[in-house]
Protein backbone atom coordinates (compact mmCIF):
# COMPACT_ATOMS: atom_id res chain seq x y z
CA UNK A 1 0.00 0.00 0.00
CA UNK A 2 2.75 2.45 1.03
CA UNK A 3 4.88 1.60 -2.02
CA UNK A 4 1.89 2.14 -4.31
CA UNK A 5 1.24 5.61 -2.87
CA UNK A 6 4.90 6.52 -3.27
CA UNK A 7 4.85 5.40 -6.91
CA UNK A 8 1.74 7.44 -7.58
CA UNK A 9 3.32 10.48 -5.96
CA UNK A 10 6.42 9.99 -8.08
CA UNK A 11 4.34 9.76 -11.23
CA UNK A 12 2.51 12.94 -10.26
CA UNK A 13 5.81 14.76 -9.72
CA UNK A 14 7.13 13.56 -13.08
CA UNK A 15 3.95 14.59 -14.85
CA UNK A 16 4.01 17.97 -13.13
CA UNK A 17 7.64 18.49 -14.10
CA UNK A 18 6.91 17.59 -17.73
CA UNK A 19 3.90 19.91 -17.78
CA UNK A 20 5.93 22.73 -16.23
CA UNK A 21 8.71 22.25 -18.77
CA UNK A 22 6.20 22.27 -21.61
CA UNK A 23 4.56 25.38 -20.20
CA UNK A 24 7.91 27.16 -19.90
CA UNK A 25 8.83 26.11 -23.45
CA UNK A 26 5.55 27.46 -24.77
CA UNK A 27 6.17 30.69 -22.88
CA UNK A 28 9.60 31.09 -24.44
CA UNK A 29 8.21 30.26 -27.89
CA UNK A 30 5.50 32.87 -27.31
CA UNK A 31 8.26 35.39 -26.56
CA UNK A 32 9.89 34.52 -29.90
CA UNK A 33 6.60 34.79 -31.76
CA UNK A 34 5.67 38.06 -30.06
CA UNK A 35 9.05 39.55 -30.80
CA UNK A 36 8.87 38.53 -34.44
CA UNK A 37 5.36 39.99 -34.75
CA UNK A 38 6.52 43.26 -33.19
CA UNK A 39 9.56 43.37 -35.47
CA UNK A 40 7.41 42.65 -38.52
CA UNK A 41 5.24 45.66 -37.64
CA UNK A 42 8.36 47.82 -37.31
CA UNK A 43 9.76 46.62 -40.65
CA UNK A 44 6.45 47.27 -42.43
CA UNK A 45 6.30 50.78 -40.96
CA UNK A 46 9.82 51.46 -42.24
CA UNK A 47 8.84 50.17 -45.70
CA UNK A 48 5.82 52.47 -45.75
CA UNK A 49 7.63 55.65 -44.70
CA UNK A 50 10.59 54.96 -46.98
CA UNK A 51 8.40 54.38 -50.04
CA UNK A 52 6.27 57.43 -49.28
CA UNK A 53 9.30 59.67 -48.72
CA UNK A 54 10.95 58.43 -51.91
CA UNK A 55 7.81 58.96 -54.00
CA UNK A 56 7.33 62.44 -52.52
CA UNK A 57 10.90 63.33 -53.47
CA UNK A 58 10.30 61.91 -56.96
CA UNK A 59 7.18 64.08 -57.22
CA UNK A 60 9.11 67.22 -56.25
CA UNK A 61 11.94 66.34 -58.62
CA UNK A 62 9.57 65.74 -61.52
CA UNK A 63 7.17 68.64 -61.16
CA UNK A 64 9.09 71.25 -59.18
CA UNK A 65 12.54 70.45 -60.57
CA UNK A 66 13.78 70.10 -56.98
CA UNK A 67 17.35 68.91 -56.60
CA UNK A 68 16.53 65.77 -54.63
CA UNK A 69 17.47 62.11 -54.91
CA UNK A 70 14.40 59.91 -54.26
CA UNK A 71 16.46 56.91 -53.19
CA UNK A 72 18.65 58.92 -50.81
CA UNK A 73 15.56 60.61 -49.36
CA UNK A 74 13.87 57.25 -48.80
CA UNK A 75 16.97 55.94 -47.03
CA UNK A 76 17.31 59.05 -44.90
CA UNK A 77 13.71 58.95 -43.69
CA UNK A 78 13.93 55.21 -43.07
CA UNK A 79 17.00 55.80 -40.92
CA UNK A 80 14.96 57.92 -38.51
CA UNK A 81 13.17 54.72 -37.48
CA UNK A 82 14.27 51.51 -35.81
CA UNK A 83 13.91 47.80 -36.56
CA UNK A 84 14.57 45.32 -33.75
CA UNK A 85 16.26 48.02 -31.70
CA UNK A 86 18.59 49.16 -34.47
CA UNK A 87 18.51 52.20 -36.74
CA UNK A 88 16.81 51.10 -39.96
CA UNK A 89 19.07 50.67 -42.96
CA UNK A 90 17.29 50.06 -46.27
CA UNK A 91 19.45 49.18 -49.24
CA UNK A 92 16.77 47.67 -51.49
CA UNK A 93 14.96 50.68 -52.99
CA UNK A 94 13.80 50.70 -56.61
CA UNK A 95 12.32 53.30 -58.96
CA UNK A 96 9.49 51.80 -61.01
CA UNK A 97 6.60 52.75 -63.26
CA UNK A 98 3.21 51.90 -61.76
CA UNK A 99 0.13 51.78 -63.96
CA UNK A 100 -2.92 52.83 -61.93
CA UNK A 101 -5.32 51.48 -64.56
CA UNK A 102 -4.01 47.90 -64.47
CA UNK A 103 -2.72 47.94 -60.92
CA UNK A 104 0.66 46.58 -62.06
CA UNK A 105 4.14 47.65 -63.07
CA UNK A 106 4.95 48.46 -66.68
CA UNK A 107 7.76 50.06 -68.65
CA UNK A 108 7.90 53.84 -68.58
CA UNK A 109 9.34 56.81 -66.76
CA UNK A 110 9.60 56.19 -63.01
CA UNK A 111 6.58 57.35 -61.04
CA UNK A 112 6.86 55.00 -58.06
CA UNK A 113 9.29 54.00 -55.34
CA UNK A 114 9.40 50.52 -53.82
CA UNK A 115 11.20 49.98 -50.52
CA UNK A 116 12.07 46.50 -49.23
CA UNK A 117 13.67 46.62 -45.78
CA UNK A 118 14.71 43.52 -43.86
CA UNK A 119 16.23 42.70 -40.49
CA UNK A 120 17.61 39.50 -38.99
CA UNK A 121 16.30 38.59 -35.54
CA UNK A 122 18.12 36.23 -33.15
CA UNK A 123 15.66 33.67 -31.79
CA UNK A 124 15.57 32.47 -28.18
CA UNK A 125 14.03 28.99 -27.96
CA UNK A 126 14.12 28.40 -31.72
CA UNK A 127 17.85 28.95 -31.55
CA UNK A 128 18.18 26.02 -29.17
CA UNK A 129 16.34 23.89 -31.70
CA UNK A 130 18.75 24.90 -34.45
CA UNK A 131 16.90 27.82 -36.03
CA UNK A 132 19.03 30.56 -34.55
CA UNK A 133 17.86 33.47 -36.71
CA UNK A 134 14.81 34.64 -38.61
CA UNK A 135 14.93 37.29 -41.34
CA UNK A 136 11.89 39.56 -41.48
CA UNK A 137 11.32 41.26 -44.85
CA UNK A 138 8.52 43.60 -45.86
CA UNK A 139 7.82 45.73 -48.91
CA UNK A 140 5.81 48.83 -49.78
CA UNK A 141 5.33 50.87 -52.94
CA UNK A 142 4.18 54.47 -53.25
CA UNK A 143 3.43 56.13 -56.56
CA UNK A 144 2.85 59.68 -57.71
CA UNK A 145 -0.05 60.61 -59.94
CA UNK A 146 -2.76 63.16 -60.42
CA UNK A 147 -5.23 63.26 -57.55
CA UNK A 148 -8.08 60.81 -57.95
CA UNK A 149 -10.68 62.70 -55.91
CA UNK A 150 -11.30 66.31 -54.91
CA UNK A 151 -13.87 68.86 -53.82
CA UNK A 152 -13.76 71.38 -56.68
CA UNK A 153 -14.13 74.99 -55.58
CA UNK A 154 -14.81 76.56 -58.99
CA UNK A 155 -17.74 74.95 -60.86
CA UNK A 156 -15.96 74.90 -64.20
CA UNK A 157 -14.36 72.13 -66.25
CA UNK A 158 -11.31 72.26 -68.51
CA UNK A 159 -10.76 69.90 -71.44
CA UNK A 160 -7.97 67.35 -71.37
CA UNK A 161 -6.61 68.49 -74.73
CA UNK A 162 -5.51 71.79 -73.16
CA UNK A 163 -2.88 69.80 -71.26
CA UNK A 164 -1.21 68.06 -74.22
CA UNK A 165 2.06 69.99 -73.92
CA UNK A 166 2.23 69.49 -70.16
CA UNK A 167 1.59 65.75 -70.35
CA UNK A 168 4.48 65.42 -72.78
CA UNK A 169 6.98 67.46 -70.77
CA UNK A 170 5.60 67.33 -67.20
CA UNK A 171 6.98 70.86 -66.92
CA UNK A 172 4.87 73.28 -64.92
CA UNK A 173 5.74 75.94 -67.49
CA UNK A 174 3.70 74.03 -70.08
CA UNK A 175 0.45 74.13 -68.12
CA UNK A 176 -2.27 75.92 -70.08
CA UNK A 177 -3.64 79.41 -69.60
CA UNK A 178 -7.19 80.29 -70.66
CA UNK A 179 -8.62 83.64 -71.76
CA UNK A 180 -12.35 84.43 -71.77
CA UNK A 181 -13.20 81.10 -70.17
CA UNK A 182 -15.47 79.28 -70.02
CA UNK A 183 -16.10 78.87 -73.74
CA UNK A 184 -15.78 75.89 -76.10
CA UNK A 185 -12.97 77.75 -77.87
CA UNK A 186 -11.08 77.56 -74.56
CA UNK A 187 -12.07 73.93 -73.99
CA UNK A 188 -13.98 74.92 -70.87
CA UNK A 189 -17.52 75.17 -69.52
CA UNK A 190 -19.53 75.63 -66.33
CA UNK A 191 -20.56 72.47 -64.48
CA UNK A 192 -23.00 71.42 -61.80
CA UNK A 193 -20.26 69.06 -60.48
CA UNK A 194 -22.94 66.35 -60.35
CA UNK A 195 -25.13 64.41 -62.71
CA UNK A 196 -27.86 67.01 -62.17
CA UNK A 197 -28.77 69.61 -64.77
CA UNK A 198 -26.11 72.31 -65.08
CA UNK A 199 -28.31 75.40 -64.77
CA UNK A 200 -26.84 78.73 -63.64
CA UNK A 201 -28.64 78.51 -60.30
CA UNK A 202 -27.29 75.00 -59.69
CA UNK A 203 -23.75 75.91 -60.66
CA UNK A 204 -23.13 78.91 -58.37
CA UNK A 205 -24.16 76.87 -55.31
CA UNK A 206 -20.72 75.22 -55.58
CA UNK A 207 -18.61 78.35 -55.17
CA UNK A 208 -16.64 78.49 -51.88
CA UNK A 209 -18.77 79.13 -48.79
CA UNK A 210 -17.09 82.50 -48.23
CA UNK A 211 -18.35 83.49 -51.67
CA UNK A 212 -21.93 82.47 -50.96
CA UNK A 213 -21.78 78.84 -52.01
CA UNK A 214 -24.08 76.51 -50.12
CA UNK A 215 -22.95 73.09 -51.38
CA UNK A 216 -19.73 71.10 -51.51
CA UNK A 217 -19.20 68.42 -54.14
CA UNK A 218 -17.02 65.34 -53.68
CA UNK A 219 -15.94 64.26 -57.14
CA UNK A 220 -13.94 61.18 -58.08
CA UNK A 221 -12.22 60.28 -61.34
CA UNK A 222 -14.76 58.40 -63.44
CA UNK A 223 -17.75 60.37 -62.12
CA UNK A 224 -20.12 61.96 -64.62
CA UNK A 225 -20.75 65.70 -64.35
CA UNK A 226 -23.11 67.80 -66.43
CA UNK A 227 -21.79 70.93 -68.11
CA UNK A 228 -23.34 74.19 -69.25
CA UNK A 229 -22.21 75.85 -72.46
CA UNK A 230 -21.75 79.63 -72.60
CA UNK A 231 -20.34 82.21 -70.20
CA UNK A 232 -23.56 83.21 -68.36
CA UNK A 233 -23.30 86.77 -67.00
CA UNK A 234 -24.69 85.94 -63.56
CA UNK A 235 -22.01 83.32 -63.02
CA UNK A 236 -19.23 85.63 -64.17
CA UNK A 237 -20.45 88.25 -61.69
CA UNK A 238 -20.53 85.65 -58.91
CA UNK A 239 -16.92 84.63 -59.65
CA UNK A 240 -15.89 88.31 -59.87
CA UNK A 241 -17.37 88.90 -56.42
CA UNK A 242 -15.56 85.84 -55.08
CA UNK A 243 -12.23 86.98 -56.50
CA UNK A 244 -12.36 90.71 -55.86
CA UNK A 245 -14.49 90.99 -52.73
CA UNK A 246 -13.41 87.86 -50.91
CA UNK A 247 -9.87 87.57 -52.36
CA UNK A 248 -10.27 83.94 -53.40
CA UNK A 249 -8.17 83.41 -56.52
CA UNK A 250 -7.00 79.79 -56.31
CA UNK A 251 -9.44 77.03 -57.21
CA UNK A 252 -9.62 73.32 -58.00
CA UNK A 253 -11.51 72.28 -61.14
CA UNK A 254 -12.29 68.94 -62.81
CA UNK A 255 -10.69 68.00 -66.11
CA UNK A 256 -12.86 66.22 -68.69
CA UNK A 257 -12.41 64.94 -72.26
CA UNK A 258 -12.57 67.56 -74.97
CA UNK A 259 -15.71 67.57 -77.06
CA UNK A 260 -19.17 69.07 -77.04
CA UNK A 261 -19.45 70.96 -73.76
CA UNK A 262 -23.21 70.63 -73.40
CA UNK A 263 -23.64 67.14 -72.02
CA UNK A 264 -22.64 64.79 -69.22
CA UNK A 265 -18.87 64.28 -69.25
CA UNK A 266 -16.53 61.88 -67.43
CA UNK A 267 -14.02 63.34 -64.99
CA UNK A 268 -10.43 62.44 -65.95
CA UNK A 269 -8.68 64.28 -63.12
CA UNK A 270 -8.26 67.67 -61.50
CA UNK A 271 -6.34 70.89 -62.07
CA UNK A 272 -5.52 73.86 -59.87
CA UNK A 273 -6.11 77.28 -61.41
CA UNK A 274 -5.11 80.81 -60.45
CA UNK A 275 -7.63 83.43 -61.59
CA UNK A 276 -5.83 86.43 -63.06
CA UNK A 277 -8.82 88.47 -64.19
CA UNK A 278 -12.61 88.35 -64.43
CA UNK A 279 -14.14 90.59 -67.05
CA UNK A 280 -17.89 90.94 -66.53
CA UNK A 281 -20.63 93.53 -67.11
CA UNK A 282 -21.02 95.77 -64.09
CA UNK A 283 -17.41 95.60 -62.88
CA UNK A 284 -16.35 99.13 -61.94
CA UNK A 285 -12.69 98.60 -62.79
CA UNK A 286 -11.33 99.71 -59.40
CA UNK A 287 -9.78 96.27 -58.87
CA UNK A 288 -7.39 95.15 -61.63
CA UNK A 289 -8.56 91.58 -61.13
CA UNK A 290 -12.13 92.51 -62.04
CA UNK A 291 -12.42 94.75 -65.07
CA UNK A 292 -15.45 95.89 -67.07
CA UNK A 293 -16.24 94.03 -70.24
CA UNK A 294 -14.15 95.45 -73.07
CA UNK A 295 -15.81 95.68 -76.45
CA UNK A 296 -18.30 93.08 -75.36
CA UNK A 297 -15.56 90.62 -74.42
CA UNK A 298 -16.15 88.93 -71.09
CA UNK A 299 -14.81 85.90 -69.29
CA UNK A 300 -12.24 84.57 -66.87
CA UNK A 301 -8.51 84.69 -67.52
CA UNK A 302 -6.75 81.97 -65.58
CA UNK A 303 -3.51 80.06 -65.36
CA UNK A 304 -3.35 76.41 -64.37
CA UNK A 305 -0.54 75.85 -61.87
CA UNK A 306 1.39 72.97 -60.37
CA UNK A 307 0.11 71.88 -56.98
CA UNK A 308 1.81 69.05 -55.13
CA UNK A 309 0.18 69.73 -51.77
CA UNK A 310 -3.26 68.23 -52.40
CA UNK A 311 -4.25 64.94 -50.84
CA UNK A 312 -6.94 63.17 -52.77
CA UNK A 313 -5.68 59.67 -53.42
CA UNK A 314 -3.94 58.69 -56.62
CA UNK A 315 -5.19 57.45 -59.95
CA UNK A 316 -6.07 60.72 -61.66
CA UNK A 317 -4.59 62.05 -64.87
CA UNK A 318 -1.51 64.26 -64.74
CA UNK A 319 -2.83 67.82 -64.95
CA UNK A 320 -0.41 69.48 -62.53
CA UNK A 321 -2.33 68.71 -59.33
CA UNK A 322 -0.40 65.74 -58.08
CA UNK A 323 -0.21 63.54 -55.00
CA UNK A 324 1.50 60.44 -53.62
CA UNK A 325 -0.46 57.31 -52.79
CA UNK A 326 0.49 53.93 -51.34
CA UNK A 327 -0.28 51.35 -54.01
CA UNK A 328 1.24 48.16 -52.58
Amino acid sequence: MGASVKNERGQVFVAAAVALAAFLALGVVAVDIGRLAHTATEVQAVADVAASAGATALLKKTFAQANVDPIAEAQFVAGQNTMDGQAAVVTDIALLHYDFASGGFTSGSPNAVRATPSVTVTNLIAGVLGDRQTTVTKTATAAMSGVGAASPSLPMVIGVCSFNAFQTSLSCGDLPSLIQAPTPDNNSAWTSLTGSSASASAVDDYLPAVCGGTLTASVTVGDMVNVLNGQTTSLLKAVADCVCTHNVTKFTVPVVPCGSFNQAMTVSGFATVQVLNVSAPGNNGTNPLCTPDANGKTGITLQTICNTDDAGGGGGGNFGTETVAMVQ
